[in-house]
């Protein structure tokens, strides 16, 4: 969640920072052996989620964030590649 931005060059730098921040969560929990989901809002107007993580009035979802272990053998899409992350 992230304060209402004033200006909409505010809008565009809080929502930069807020992928930036979850970018290095998913470097991070990659390095720990974990996988981790991003979903952008269409939940941004969703009055339940809204209720449930007790949202106030100036403030917005930034994206819905799902982390897990991840299963051995499980398939890769067509066409993509394993990611290797070594933190040193």
């Amino acid at each position: 969640m992230a304060s209402v931005p004033q200006t909409p060059r505010e809008e565009k730098d809080d929502f930069a920072a807020a992928c930036c921040l979850i970018q290095n969560l998913q470097i991070l929990a990659a390095a720990n052996g974990l996988g981790m989901s991003w979903v952008l809002p269409p939940h941004t107007g969703c009055e339940d989620l809204s209720f449930a993580v007790k949202l106030e009035a100036n403030e917005r979802i930034t994206g819905v964030l799902g982390l897990g272990h991840i299963e051995d053998g499980i398939p890769l899409a067509s066409g993509k590649k394993p990611v290797r992350i070594e933190v040193l």
